[in-house]
């Protein structure tokens, strides 16, 4: 199979931010987006964007996405775009 393989930890990720339980989100898509997962680097990309979970950062935002669009993640690719025309720090 030479699909899309779902990380656990992003998956677990995604319940806690669905609960609003932001901190563990966040932990949950640090542990996938590290692992090389660009589902958890695009969720965590997304998280330092926002400020949801951890102290806003444009900067460590743009790196994951960056990430993740290494690994072909389109979404990721929008998502940086559409900050960096609205941050001056991209």
């Amino acid at each position: 199979y030479k699909g899309l393989k779902l990380d656990k930890n992003n998956q677990q990720g995604i319940i806690y931010f669905r609960d609003g339980l932001f901190v563990e989100a966040f932990d949950s898509f640090k542990l996938a987006a590290e692992a090389g997962s660009q589902w958890g680097q695009l969720n965590l990309a997304q998280m330092y964007r926002d400020g949801e979970g951890i102290t806003k950062n444009v900067t460590t935002a743009k790196h994951w996405y960056e990430q993740a669009i290494e690994q072909g993640n389109h979404k990721a690719k929008y998502e940086l775009k559409e900050m960096c025309s609205t941050s001056f720090n991209c």
